[in-house]
């Protein structure tokens, strides 16, 4: 049943949907990979934003790159990020030396490890719910670990069993017989 699949024009009938719905994986990976970028470019944008009064130009330019930043991200983020906003928390944190942004507590080290082996997967603080980030100098500079060490050969010494014990006792009791007068 597979090679009749396979052969024919069954695949060829079904390659456009096949490379549609591969079309659509790939978007949606290319948007989770940029989602953690959006939101820093967002939290940006609103910090510049509170600064400017309203009735400027500059105010209306980047309410309009807020809405562009905001247009592509899950209303699920989108809802986490404004409530945290809107108590006056920061929504996204940077770790820096293990340590959250916005709450000032050490981050779990296998969330850490998670962090440094997937840089562009968005996470969230355990202790205050804020999405977090490793700043580029953290993610170039892994902490050391004990795979990082590099494993020392020593050189391993025979153990002695009760027979060779026995022996060297008796080469040594043997030796010093023959070195006496």
């Amino acid at each position: 049943m597979l090679a009749r699949q396979v052969t024919g024009a069954g695949l060829l009938t079904k390659a456009p949907q096949l490379l549609a719905r591969l079309l659509r994986i790939i978007a949606f990976m290319n948007q989770a990979a940029n989602i953690l970028q959006s939101l820093r470019k967002l939290a940006q944008f609103d910090t510049e934003l509170r600064k400017l009064s309203r009735d400027t130009q500059r105010y209306q330019e980047i309410l309009d790159k807020i809405e562009s930043q905001r247009a592509p991200l899950p209303t699920s983020i989108l809802v986490h990020y404004d409530r945290r906003t809107a108590r006056g928390k920061l929504a996204i944190a940077p770790v820096r030396r293990g340590v959250c942004g916005a709450c000032h507590l050490s981050i779990p080290s296998g969330r850490l490890a998670d962090l440094r082996c997937k840089p562009g997967e968005l996470n969230v603080c355990d202790h205050c719910g804020a999405f977090i980030y490793l700043t580029e100098d953290e993610s170039a500079v892994r902490s050391k670990t004990t795979s990082d060490h590099t494993a020392v050969k020593k050189p391993v010494e025979a153990k002695r069993t009760s027979a060779k014990r026995s022996q060297a006792k008796k080469g040594q009791i043997a030796a010093c017989d023959s070195g006496s007068p």
